[in-house]
């Protein structure tokens, strides 16, 4: 028509040469022409259709589909090829067909094997097929498939909208009667303007007003879930006003019924057990503390919000609310696969994070996530990518029981203390100027105002129950001789001249004959005293009787063998002293109540050794002392010569000295 529009304006330009017939035949060679033209276009796109069609489709669809497509659920790389816009924008390598540009386009390149690390599908394509994808896209790509329609808004999701309040309806009158339905069960409430309107679209009418004791006995299994006692029913009038009523259910809403009742609903949302299910459904002993939490949280009526942040991460919104510690059940409230735990930890910690991920996404945003697990949807908000993210912020999360300070006062305390004891441990003289250290030191003070004096335990015998020789030396001393065996138990009794035993003291010495000079018969002279006890036979008594220790303390403890630990009942603990090994050690025993002695008294001393690895005593003494128990303490030596000062005969480095002995023994 452009060529047509020119002929005119030449003609024009020279109006003395004017031929109609001339014109006309002009006007309709042009319009054939043009004729051709679109019927050869038409022809072309009907080529292009059928070769996309018939050829390259059927490749795609059995070649690509599997790994690159809505339809199957796979795009790896985020590369679709069921949809022209998927091909157009492309994946993570980006776009993978050039229309016009067969040797540029990334599918091409795959489909060829050229590179070693781009080789798809695995099997290499046919020459031939190849051949079909490199002249359809050297020829434009053409490609009528629709273009997928993309969702602009994730978040435009029935489930993911904000909820709207509807409009409460307005009552129109009865048209049989003229007056408003129900008008004596009207209420300022709009719940009931949607009752009644739904009554009257239906038809319908109330049925008989229930009587006292039904509506008593309704509101009862609707808020508490049980039936109301006898004397319940009949503490509400025959008749009650609605005030009456309104009373009543304040009543049962203020009851912690109430929040026993409705917090069943939100345990069964998040299936919390008291058990971990699956075949073993291993009993869970400490399940109550969150399942107390939720009834207690609907009892104070906490916020939605509040709500949410408690249960997924209060120690970090809350720290100091350590009473708030059990909402972190939320996220163990699920089962656990003991079985697979055991031997699959790796597929366990997938599937256990899975099952966190699913109930965070079901309880919070009414949404199942768990399917993109697998597999990408067309349609889903929530895409294989996100899946993963939200996995990997449970990472971190494992499943067990924790201690906690159900006072938040208790907590403080723990943690003041907790960071004094490291002060003490990093002997950092900054960490004793607090409040706390100071009064700590000071209280030390005064309940060890004095040395406990000690006097030795009269040996009456001693044995070695595995065999080895044990000798009695200068100063009641008992050295271990002859057979070293791997474990032994020492067995000592004897006799002290007080009239009453307070605590009892385990003297430790080196010897010339004990490897590295001791203490211990270990070859790096170390010793381990699995466990401490001590009896008293009385005269007259038909039987021996236990002796409880109240306190124990040590001069020195190798680091995770505390002396706590020969006393703890446990045989594979052990208390032990490397590397401070060739020199004199000691423990002190106190005991819980004290052993009023008389003539023919008898105390026996059983000294468990039983780690292994001859980790036996090699030279030690037993005493016994009537101070009163705060006297009775074990302290390093320099310690205790600091302690027979007077307070102002003692240089600055004695008494820190003595403030990281008090704040040591206190924290």
């Amino acid at each position: 028509m452009r060529l047509l529009r020119v002929m005119f304006l030449q003609h024009q330009m020279k109006p003395k040469i004017v031929n109609p017939t001339a014109i006309a035949a002009v006007v309709a060679c042009l319009l054939s022409v043009v004729c051709s033209i679109a019927t050869a276009q038409e022809a072309q796109g009907a080529n292009e259709t059928e070769y996309f069609r018939e050829s390259v489709l059927p490749i795609l669809k059995s070649r690509c589909y599997s790994c690159h497509s809505h339809q199957s659920g796979q795009m790896e790389g985020g590369l679709a090829l069921d949809w022209r816009s998927g091909w157009e924008q492309g994946g993570s390598r980006g776009k993978a067909i050039v229309p016009n540009d067969s040797n540029g386009s990334l599918l091409i390149r795959a489909v060829e094997h050229k590179d070693s690390d781009l080789k798809m599908p695995e099997e290499k394509l046919p020459d031939g097929e190849i051949e079909v994808l490199r002249k359809w896209i050297q020829e434009g790509a053409y490609d009528d498939r629709a273009v997928r329609p993309e969702v602009s808004d994730p978040l435009d999701w029935w489930s993911l909208r904000p909820l709207v309040a509807p409009l409460v309806p307005v009552l129109a009158a009865n048209p049989a009667s003229g007056d408003l339905v129900a008008t004596e069960h009207r209420s300022s409430n709009p719940i009931d303007a949607f009752l009644l309107d739904r009554l009257q679209k239906e038809g319908l009418s109330f049925a008989p007003r229930a009587s006292s004791r039904e509506l008593v006995r309704r509101l009862y299994v609707d808020l508490h879930g049980v039936l109301p006692s006898p004397e319940q029913v009949a503490s509400v009038p025959e008749n009650p006003s609605d005030q009456e009523l309104e009373e009543l259910v304040d009543r049962l809403l203020a009851s912690p019924r109430y929040a026993e009742r409705w917090a069943r609903h939100w345990l069964d949302t998040i299936h919390f057990a008291d058990s971990h299910g699956y075949e073993h459904d291993v009993g869970r002993e400490n399940a109550w503390p969150y399942r107390d939490y939720v009834i207690e949280a609907l009892d104070r009526d906490i916020s939605w919000s509040e709500f949410i942040r408690q249960q997924l991460a209060v120690d970090v919104f809350a720290p100091e609310a350590t009473e708030l510690l059990p909402a972190l059940g939320f996220l163990g409230a699920g089962t656990f696969d003991l079985s697979t735990y055991s031997t699959g930890p790796v597929t366990f910690d997938y599937m256990d994070r899975d099952d966190m991920l699913t109930q965070t996404m079901a309880a919070f945003v009414s949404t199942t996530a768990n399917c993109a697990r697998c597999h990408a949807h067309k349609f889903d908000p929530i895409s294989q990518e996100d899946y993963y993210a939200l996995q990997a912020v449970f990472a971190g999360v494992i499943k067990g029981d924790i201690s906690y300070d159900p006072l938040r006062e208790t907590a403080s305390r723990r943690a003041a203390l907790e960071k004094l004891k490291q002060a003490v441990i990093a002997r950092d003289p900054a960490g004793l100027e607090s409040e706390l250290a100071r009064s700590l030191v000071a209280q030390w003070s005064r309940e060890h105002r004095q040395i406990a004096t000690w006097k030795k335990l009269d040996s009456h015998s001693f044995i070695s129950l595995e065999g080895a020789t044990l000798t009695k030396e200068a100063e009641e001393v008992i050295l271990a001789s002859g057979h070293n065996p791997d474990t032994d138990t020492y067995v000592f009794t004897g006799t002290a001249d007080l009239p009453r035993v307070t605590a009892i003291r385990l003297d430790l010495f080196p010897h010339d004959s004990l490897p590295m000079k001791g203490p211990g018969r270990c070859q790096n002279g170390n010793l381990h005293l699995s466990e401490f006890v001590v009896q008293v036979f009385t005269p007259g008594a038909t039987a021996a009787k236990q002796l409880k220790i109240a306190r124990v303390t040590a001069d020195f403890n190798q680091a995770g063998w505390g002396i706590e630990r020969a006393i703890d009942g446990d045989p594979k603990t052990a208390w032990g002293i490397h590397p401070a090994v060739g020199v004199p050690h000691h423990a002190v025993f106190v005991l819980e109540e004290p052993v009023e002695w008389s003539i023919g008294t008898e105390l026996t001393v059983t000294l468990k050794q039983l780690h292994g690895g001859s980790h036996l005593l090699g030279a030690f003494r037993l005493s016994v002392t009537d101070a009163p128990g705060g006297d009775a303490v074990a302290v390093p030596a320099e310690v205790e010569t600091v302690m027979k000062l007077q307070p102002d005969e003692r240089s600055e480095e004695q008494t820190r000295l003595l403030a990281f002995s008090f704040s040591s023994a206190s924290s």
